[in-house]
């Protein structure tokens, strides 16, 4: 008896692990808290958001506004957004350690420059591995007729993608384009699950021997 309560238990988790992978979390990073926690109208966003699974890389900050501004108006949150050092052309968002993006990704963007934008979200971490998903962006400030600050118009777009993802590669344009509102969802990656399955499978074998 003792050993099948071992085994009934063991059953019932590996039943409901796909319940459990299923279930990704949903999470809106706004920039917001970043920039708040900054003594200067610039944070780097770096490792803020690991725990909702996102991990930015060095050319990302937060960007509010101060007393020489306004450098953002209109924004879905007003208090911060997501720029960029202007002397690269993409940020890459890893997903955090142990963590996998799915399903969708949406959010806000504002762009002044007329060049070619575009989201990409890949298979593998750096933007690396197979491309899962791409978005073409465009400049949407200079139709929009506002003019009170150089990101003003702001658009919400977003983009389905199968499978698990680990990076996400969003153009800079040189610093000609902001974000903002950035919605996630993250799962575990699945070498935790079959960690997992491994030790009940251990579990079993065990019980069997001493059976």
């Amino acid at each position: 008896m003792s050993l099948i309560r071992p085994l009934f238990a063991a059953a019932a988790l590996i039943a409901a692990l796909p319940a459990l992978a299923a279930s990704p979390v949903t999470t809106t990073l706004t920039f917001d808290e970043d920039a708040v926690d900054s003594a200067f109208f610039v944070q780097s966003v770096g490792s803020f958001y690991a725990g909702a699974g996102a991990v930015f890389d060095g050319a990302a900050f937060a960007l509010r506004n101060d007393a020489l501004g306004p450098y953002f108006t209109n924004a879905p949150t007003a208090t911060g957004v997501l720029a960029f050092d202007g002397s690269v052309a993409t940020t890459v968002v890893n997903a955090a350690a142990g963590k996998a993006f799915v399903d969708q990704l949406a959010f806000h963007f504002s762009a002044t420059a007329d060049a070619p934008l575009a989201v990409s979200i890949f298979a593998g971490a750096d933007g690396t591995g197979q491309r899962l998903a791409r978005l073409g962006l465009f400049e949407n400030v200079a139709d929009s007729g506002c003019s009170d600050s150089a990101y003003c118009a702001w658009q919400q777009v977003s983009i389905g993608f199968a499978g698990q993802a680990r990076s996400i590669v969003f153009s800079t344009a040189g610093g000609q384009i902001a974000y903002d509102n950035i919605t996630i969802s993250a799962v575990p990656e699945p070498t935790s699950v079959a960690l997992m399955l491994a030790g009940l499978g251990a579990v079993g074998l065990l019980a069997r021997r001493r059976g």
